[in-house]
Parts: C-alpha cells; sequence; structure tokens
C-alpha cells in the first residue's frame, strides 16, 4: 500500500473515531501561515541556520500535529469508558427484617441499592454505596441493622437472628462466589461481635426477577409479561433497575407512597363502590334494551296465553251457570264471570296496544333510553366529583412531602441513638472469644434442627418481625 493511501486511511479511522461536533469544528479551522520569522532567519544567520531551524520546525510541527490527532483519537474513547453506562450482571440479596437488594456490576461493585421495604429504606436512607464493593457494603448493611436493633446481641436459646442471602446471575460460578463471600462476611461479623445469628443461603430464582419487574411494571400486557421469561437473567437485572430507578423518580421514598395512599385510598375506594353499582344498573338496562324486541315478542305471547286462559274460564263459567239453580252459588258465579271478563278486556286491549311501533312499544322503548342515559349521566357526575376530590387531596398530601426527608432522617437517628448504646454497652462487656466461639459452635449444633424448618417459613418469620418492630417505621 501506498505511503499516500496509508495516510488517507489513518485521516479516516480518525475521522471515525472523533465527536462528530469536535471534527466539525477542526475543519473550520483556518491555518495562517507567517513566513515573516523564516525570512528574518535567512537575513539574520544565513543559509546553514535556516536548514537546521527548518529541520527542527518541521519536525515540532509533525509532533505537534501529531500529538493532537492522537489527542483527538483518545479523548473519545476515555470519555466513553468515564460515561459509559453500567451494566448490571447480578443481584445480592441481603434479607433480616430490612430487605435489601444491591444490584452489581462485573467486578461486584454496587451500582444501586434497592430498599424492598420501608425497614430498609430507613435504614440505607442517607447512605451512599454506590461503587463500593458488595463485600463492604454487606458488613456496612449488617453493621447498621445492629446498630437500629434489627440484630439482637442478647443471648437465645432459640433463633432470633437470621440473614438470609440470595443471588441471582447470568454465572452460576459468580453466583456462588457471591453467596460464600457474603455469607462469611456475615458470619465473621456475628464471630466478631459475639452475636448468636445464622446465616440462610440460597440461589435466588429467574421466575424472582420477573415477578418483581412486573410488580414494578403494573401496565405491562400478558404478552410483555411473558416476554420477560424469555430475558436472560443479566438482562432482567438491567431493567430491574431501570424500573426502581423510574419509580424513584416518581416518588422517591416507599413513605410518600404511604403518605399519599392514606389521603387518596378511601377517596377511591368510594369512588369504586359507587361506580361499580351504576356500572352494574346500567349493564341491567343496557340488556333490556338491547332485548327489548324479543322481550316485548315474549311479553305479547305471555298476554296472549292469558286471553286463550280467560277465554276458557269463562266458557266454563257460563257453562256452570246455565245449569245452576240455586239463588247463591248463582249470584257468586256471576261475580266469577264479570270479574274473568273484566280480566279478558284488559289483556285484549294491552294486546292492542303492545303491537310493535305502537305509542306503549315507543314509551317503553323511551324509558329505557332515559334510563340509560340516567346512569351515564350518574356516571359523568361521579367521576367529575372524584376528580375533584383527588385534586383537593392530591395538594394536601403534596404539602406534607417536603417534610419527609427531615422526617426519616431524625427517624433513622432517633432508632440508632435508642440501639446504638445497647451495641456499644455489648461490645464493652465482651468476654473471652474462645469461650463464646465454643459456645456459639454449640448453640448452632443445637438449634440446627430449627435452621432447615426456619429458611422453609421464611416468608411467615419475616412477617412476624415485620409485625414486631412495625414501630420503628410509623411517622
Amino acid at each position: 500500500m501506498k505511503r499516500k493511501n496509508i495516510l488517507n486511511q489513518l485521516k479516516l479511522e480518525f475521522e471515525d473515531n472523533m465527536p462528530k461536533d469536535v471534527l466539525e469544528n477542526v475543519k473550520k479551522i483556518e491555518v495562517k501561515k507567517d513566513l515573516t520569522p523564516v525570512y528574518e532567519e535567512i537575513n539574520s544567520r544565513g543559509a546553514v541556520a535556516l536548514k537546521s531551524n527548518v529541520k527542527f520546525i518541521t519536525g515540532f510541527m509533525g509532533l505537534a500535529i501529531l500529538m493532537f490527532m492522537l489527542l483527538m483519537f483518545v479523548v473519545p474513547l476515555i470519555n466513553r469508558t468515564i460515561n459509559q453506562k453500567a451494566i448490571i450482571v447480578s443481584k445480592l440479596g441481603i434479607d433480616i427484617n430490612p430487605s435489601i437488594d444491591l444490584m452489581l456490576d462485573k467486578n461486584d461493585n454496587v451500582v444501586l441499592c434497592l430498599a424492598k421495604n420501608t425497614h430498609a429504606e430507613l435504614l440505607i436512607n442517607g447512605e451512599n454505596f454506590v461503587g463500593k464493593p458488595a463485600q463492604e457494603v454487606t458488613k456496612q448493611i449488617i453493621t447498621l441493622a445492629t446498630k437500629a436493633g434489627y440484630i439482637s446481641t442478647d443471648y437465645s436459646n432459640n433463633i432470633e437472628n437470621a440473614v438470609m442471602i440470595t443471588a441471582v446471575s447470568e454465572d452460576e460460578d459468580k453466583q456462588e462466589s457471591l453467596l460464600a463471600t457474603a455469607q462469611t462476611e456475615v458470619k465473621n461479623f456475628f464471630l466478631n461481635n459475639q452475636i448468636y445469628g445464622v446465616v440462610l443461603t440460597e440461589f435466588a430464582s429467574k421466575q424472582e426477577l420477573v415477578d418483581l419487574i412486573s410488580a414494578m411494571q403494573y401496565d405491562l400486557t400478558e404478552e410483555e409479561s411473558n416476554n420477560l421469561n424469555n430475558c436472560s437473567v443479566k438482562q432482567l437485572n438491567q431493567i430491574l433497575n431501570d424500573c426502581y430507578t423510574q419509580l424513584k423518580r416518581r416518588f422517591r421514598s416507599d413513605f410518600v407512597i404511604e403518605e399519599l395512599s392514606k389521603y387518596v385510598a378511601p377517596v377511591c375506594e368510594e369512588y369504586e363502590k359507587v361506580k361499580n353499582q351504576i356500572t352494574l344498573e346500567l349493564s341491567n338496562v343496557q340488556q333490556k334494551f338491547d332485548n327489548f324486541e324479543i322481550s316485548w315478542q315474549e311479553d305479547i305471547e305471555v298476554c296472549k296465553l292469558k286471553i286463550e286462559k280467560y277465554k276458557l274460564e269463562i266458557a266454563e263459567l257460563e257453562e256452570q251457570i246455565s245449569a245452576e239453580t240455586d239463588p247463591i252459588i248463582l249470584a257468586k258465579l256471576n261475580r266469577e264471570l264479570e270479574q274473568k271478563q273484566l280480566f279478558l278486556l284488559s289483556e285484549q286491549k294491552e294486546l292492542e296496544q303492545r303491537k310493535t311501533g305502537s305509542e306503549l312499544f315507543n314509551a317503553a322503548k323511551q324509558f329505557l333510553i332515559k334510563e340509560i342515559n340516567n346512569c351515564k349521566e350518574k356516571l359523568d357526575q361521579k367521576q367529575a366529583e372524584y376528580e375533584q376530590k383527588m385534586e383537593d387531596k392530591l395538594t394536601q398530601a403534596k404539602n406534607t412531602f417536603e417534610k419527609f426527608d427531615d422526617q426519616v432522617k431524625q427517624k433513622k437517628e432517633d432508632i440508632l441513638n435508642s440501639f446504638s448504646g445497647l451495641f456499644a454497652d455489648h461490645l464493652n462487656n465482651l468476654g473471652d472469644y474462645n469461650e463464646f466461639y465454643n459456645n456459639y459452635t454449640n448453640w448452632l449444633y443445637d438449634v440446627a434442627p430449627e435452621v432447615e424448618n426456619l429458611e422453609k417459613n421464611w416468608e411467615e418469620t419475616k412477617t412476624d418481625w415485620e409485625n414486631n418492630f412495625a414501630s420503628y417505621v410509623s411517622f
């Protein structure tokens, strides 16, 4: 390949890697050639000095151009490296009473810390775990949970302290490594601080990620929800991260959602109840209207049957009257005959009026139309009332949101102040470590049969703990 072709190809490669805006600015720059210094050098020093200086200037300019082109090539790469979006490849779950998910990158550094309940949100409020190794963050979370009283420092014959560690990753070796590292970190924390507790570990299923994403994206269609099952674990971890980020942008915290619910839930429940009643009424009337002509024809047939029945009964009564001689019975039969004849006339008159297109037919149909319109008007009215009430409640709720950050910070500080002292006293009163280690080993051996049941009934146990610590997050 010729030298010119090589330079042209190199130039194209540089231009392909340069940002478009930078490339356009570079192309617009006009280079002005000022040869005055060269002429002055010729006049003052002569041709020999000129030759030497020209070589120096040429070399310096070539080096400068090369450095400039290299800089234009390297800067975009550095920029992409610095600003590239973190890719979530795995998830580490830490479940005590606070339930926390750590979204990790390929280096097991935390990209996002996901609080799965209000206890967790309170616990990690104000903490910054992003960019830190998962092992370090695990220790920080367990320490915070102990200082907040979620992990007891008292001895007990039962299992009061348990931590469930779960991991989800595309790579099974990565899952095992995450579990082993987190488990070791928690065990060491228990041993070093002489706390009686167990660590439960398991691989979280891919379906758990799908269910979690579906719960966060309530507007997913059935098809979209089913398509999640076709995504890889890596993709699901990334989607979960994006879903959580969007929710945080909308609501900032679970406490805001809870407070919002206090205001709007009663209004929603009342509206839904009234709406369902009116909708049911509308549905019934609409059904009658849709089947009006069929029902009308059925009523005509019923009317004809009644007429035939009355005619038979009248004929029987006339026959009895003609044969009857007792005046009392005869009077009774005549009264009954008159009554049947009135019924017959009434049904015949109604049959005449029930012809399709008659006044009665149109009146009955218009009545149903009127009922349908009334129901629709009621729905519109209740909708307008509901929207106005919701607007008022949302305004009330919004006025309280600004106070939540300070309230959460104060609540966390109160909890840590209440229980950090107990933890500090425990650390100051630690006995002989070897004795504790032996007792701890015996304790694990004694309670080992309970660990299996605890793992099976983890959700039930966690719910009990939630109820016991409910006062921690009440505002």
